[in-house]
């Protein structure tokens, strides 16, 4: 089974890096994917695969605001969208309630935006299995079991 994918569309490297690494610290099967345009955000967003969650940055070198927003809005797969941003713009809040989209302020501390994160990808179908933290098979989970602190190894011999 794939491991969840989860789209990281941010042009500055550091905060990409850090998103990446409070993602995989509560969520370690899952495989970031950087963007760092909105071109090449859409590219990744058209392929085959579904994305659980897709973190965007809305100011980028090719495209600012909503219109970010709405063009990854409109190629997202059923996976969750977080919006990160250090803006306080109404519009942007609005267009994100009325897509099913969570905005986050960039200013959140650590532990608060991982635990929306793991919120976020809970309902997905694929983030409903996990694997055993020691041998890495998958089985069904309950979603608030994804957390990998609370995960028990399997009791096959191997583990």
């Amino acid at each position: 089974m794939p491991h969840p994918r989860i789209l990281i569309i941010e042009d500055h490297p550091l905060m990409a890096d850090a998103i990446a690494v409070s993602v995989q610290s509560c969520l370690p099967q899952a495989d970031c994917c950087f963007a760092t345009s909105l071109a090449s955000a859409l590219a990744q967003l058209a392929s085959h695969q579904p994305w659980v969650l897709v973190l965007v940055d809305l100011n980028l070198p090719d495209s600012q605001g909503l219109d970010t927003f709405h063009a990854v809005c409109q190629l997202r797969s059923q996976g969750a969208m977080l919006v990160l941003s250090a803006l306080q713009d109404n519009a942007i809040k609005e267009a994100c309630v009325a897509n099913s989209v969570l905005f986050v302020d960039k200013a959140l501390p650590s532990h608060a935006f991982k635990r929306i994160c793991l919120k976020a990808c809970n309902s997905h179908p694929l983030m409903l299995t996990t694997s055993c933290t020691a041998c890495g098979i998958w089985r069904k989970t309950k979603p608030s079991l994804l957390n990998p602190v609370n995960l028990k190894a399997c009791r096959l011999g191997s583990c």
